[in-house]
């Protein structure tokens, strides 16, 4: 570790998890040592990248902020697993989890502290994210955020309840400074998701204090072939996506963040936009046969009297749907 410069531990530790993302690393390690704030620590992870990850990543290595580079012999096939591994290696009392294909603006960190450090309750402090090509021109908000104009400082269930339940208001982790004491205690859960596992990781720190929100753009979430939620399109991959949404909501539901009867209603929810994806009959059947009817049927009745379930101008009978 190299921090004989300094000899004390630094506040920030910055995470930079990175998978065959060569063509942006340089961008995003020159948008981590622009910042304002300096006081923090890089810890590159490289998850057996196959391209030239390494070459660039390499040469980082004697620069001062770089406290450890870290090398997977094998693909871990989970972007959690490197959270926690990262997390683990940090010395920071603040984690930035900078994902390796995000950029941001100089003053993120410097902005995202301050209400971490005002305030011993709050746990997480984001900002708002706009989204970008692979080029990095600017494409426009996400839905879960266009209404969120303002700041604001909320407490971790009130936040669970409002902002998470519908869908992940925070995005992506590269937005995101989190008190290290509230990550080291909470379920493991998340290790058990490969894409989702971010939702149950915000939602168990903010169990344990105050979620601050700063609505500035300072995170450009990067949309590319190579992300994660693109590799989520493919038929296997969208099966695993509707079965780890299904269990999102089961984490919600037992920890009462949410009732059975609202429960129910996502998961109808979730059925019919899984079927609007779904591009043959063996996918629209698995979708099907990863719902439990004897529970949904009496929700449809009761819920759907109008006969049909509306979604992204395509319309399903309930019938058509319960049609197994």
């Amino acid at each position: 570790m190299r921090m004989t410069e300094k000899m004390t531990i630094p506040t920030v530790s910055v995470i930079v998890p990175n998978y065959n993302h060569e063509k942006y690393l340089g961008e995003r390690m020159a948008s981590i040592l622009a910042q304002t704030f300096s006081d923090f620590e890089i810890i590159i992870l490289d998850d057996c990248s196959t391209d030239d990850s390494r070459k660039i990543i390499e040469s980082y290595r004697m620069n001062p902020k770089i406290s450890k580079i870290i090398y997977n012999d094998k693909n871990s096939g989970n972007p959690f697993l490197q959270w926690e591994k990262g997390v683990n290696q940090a010395s920071g009392e603040f984690i930035w989890i900078a994902e390796s294909d995000d950029v941001c603006t100089p003053d993120l960190i410097e902005t995202l502290i301050k209400p971490l450090q005002e305030d011993s309750g709050c746990v997480i402090s984001y900002c708002r994210s706009t989204l970008t090509d692979e080029n990095g021109n600017k494409i426009g908000h996400h839905i879960l955020q266009k209404k969120d104009d303002s700041g604001f400082k909320m407490e971790g269930r009130k936040f669970l309840k409002e902002r998470m339940i519908e869908g992940n208001a925070i995005l992506n982790a590269s937005a995101v400074l989190f008190r290290k004491s509230a990550f080291e205690n909470i379920s493991r859960e998340f290790l058990e998701y490969k894409y989702l596992g971010d939702i149950i990781v915000w939602s168990e720190i903010a169990s344990k204090g105050y979620v601050c929100y700063c609505a500035r753009e300072m995170n450009l979430y990067r949309q590319h072939s190579k992300s994660q939620t693109a590799t989520g399109k493919n038929a296997e991959n969208r099966l695993l996506h509707i079965q780890e949404s299904r269990r999102r909501y089961d984490y919600f539901l037992k920890r009462r963040i949410m009732g059975k009867w609202h429960f129910r209603i996502m998961e109808i929810g979730i059925l019919s936009y899984s079927l609007s994806l779904a591009e043959s009959e063996i996918e629209t059947q698995c979708i099907k046969k990863t719902f439990d009817w004897k529970l949904l049927w009496p929700i449809v009745i009761a819920k759907l009297l109008k006969d049909k379930i509306f979604h992204r101008n395509k319309i399903y009978r309930v019938d058509e749907i319960v049609r197994c």
